[in-house]
């Protein structure tokens, strides 16, 4: 085991997490303000809840990805498409939550969101998978290119 690594990979983690506990707050109050609101179906008293916090686990993510860039430089590539991949779900899922988008639109455009990992090339074809082994998969990749 590589405890640099390890250490750089916590540091990362580290920078991601606290910035996204320490924005949430701060979106809660500007969704509640802007009025960006939902009904929590799931309890008994049908609460209204801010909407969109994603924006903040997103910004989270983007600090943790530059931090990457800045301890780990030798895979900025991998972390490129990871954000780009990132960022385009992110405003797929805005755009849906401020205008509701068909069940058909939103799977479609979804695919668009693994366009920067196939085209970078930073996937692997052969992943290990736990209980199953080593498998092939860039059949798999290759079909889900638009």
């Amino acid at each position: 085991m590589n405890l640099g690594l390890v250490y750089a990979e916590s540091i990362i983690f580290g920078f991601g997490l606290v910035s996204t506990i320490l924005l949430m707050p701060l979106f809660i109050k500007i969704m509640k303000k802007s009025g960006i609101v939902g009904v929590d179906v799931h309890k008994r008293e049908h609460p209204t809840v801010p909407e969109m916090g994603g924006i903040a686990i997103i910004i989270g993510l983007m600090i943790s990805i530059v931090t990457a860039f800045f301890i780990i430089p030798e895979k900025a590539a991998l972390l490129i498409s990871f954000l780009a991949t990132a960022l385009i779900t992110g405003i797929i899922v805005v755009v849906d939550d401020l205008k509701t988008l068909s069940a058909k639109m939103k799977p479609f455009l979804l695919l668009f969101a693994g366009l920067p990992i196939l085209i970078m090339r930073t996937y692997d074809p052969f992943p290990v998978l736990p209980l199953v082994g080593p498998t092939r998969l860039t059949i798999v990749y290759l079909s889900s290119y638009p």
